[in-house]
């Protein structure tokens, strides 16, 4: 069996350039440093060939020249490059973990405890990202009656702030807030297909008792753009919620980093 070569990164360095990052980092903070400087920073040492900032500079380039492409790199990629043994990966490999998991906690606390709809949009782009076929998402959610308008307090003969109930009503809810119940993967489709049966979207919401509900997919293509078909699917499951009393708030298709709101464009 003939072993396989290894991938040698200097073949992906662009420019070179000479840097201190700890120093730079203990200097200025981590802020001011580049991608390439943190990641030189995280490899510690380079190769008999190549030095750690080339070796960085190399490995962002062929992880796709971003970190958010980098991050996608599995063990087997990486294990494919010259001067990457188990010690470079794995510190890599938590890096990019950790970084996952805090996005995922700001998302979700985000998402907990909307003020609009729009603030979903992030947190199924993180969902969704790393997709290839296409993946149908349920947000379940309650609604969370909330007074904005600050003005309806007044003082009581106390002194003490509290609600003009005769204007509470008035101004309750002209912004609504969505509290987050759960959320549900409800098919997988092709590459460029999935199917979205009423029954199957409406089924968790149902069971937990939910008012609202946000649907999702995801377009590998890279192109958000709904179809014609996600279109009158959206139609459809509006009026099947009209006839469960859940209300379908937006339908919000994402792809690489962007995101379409059929509610914002008034395809709904």
């Amino acid at each position: 069996m003939i072993k396989k070569e290894k991938i040698d990164l200097k073949d992906y360095i662009i420019e070179k350039e000479e840097s201190m990052p700890r120093e730079k980092m203990i200097d200025n903070g981590p802020k001011s440093l580049e991608d390439w400087e943190l990641l030189a920073i995280l490899l510690r040492t380079g190769t008999k060939d190549t030095n750690v900032i080339e070796l960085s500079k190399g490995l962002l380039e062929y992880g796709g020249g971003t970190l958010s492409e980098l991050i996608k790199l599995d063990y087997h990629r990486l294990s494919e490059l010259k001067g990457f043994g188990e010690q470079k990966i794995t510190t890599l490999l938590a890096t990019f973990e950790i970084s996952n998991r805090v996005t995922r906690e700001r998302s979700f606390e985000a998402l907990k405890d909307m003020s609009s709809v729009r603030n979903a949009s992030e947190y199924i782009m993180m969902k969704m990202q790393n997709f290839t076929e296409e993946h149908f998402m349920v947000l379940i959610l309650n609604n969370k009656n909330k007074l904005i308008n600050k003005s309806l307090t007044k003082l009581n003969e106390d002194g003490i702030s509290e609600i003009d109930t005769k204007l509470k009503h008035e101004f309750m809810l002209q912004e609504k807030k969505f509290q987050y119940m759960g959320e549900d993967f409800v098919s997988k489709g092709t590459v460029d297909r999935t199917i979205a049966m009423p029954r199957e979207v409406f089924r968790k919401a149902v069971r937990m008792g939910a008012t609202s509900i946000i649907i999702a997919h995801n377009h590998p293509s890279g192109d958000p753009t709904p179809s014609r078909d996600d279109i009158n699917i959206t139609k459809r499951l509006v009026e099947s919620g009209h006839i469960l009393g859940i209300e379908v708030l937006d339908h919000i298709v994402v792809a690489k980093g962007l995101y379409y709101s059929l509610k914002e464009h008034g395809d709904m």
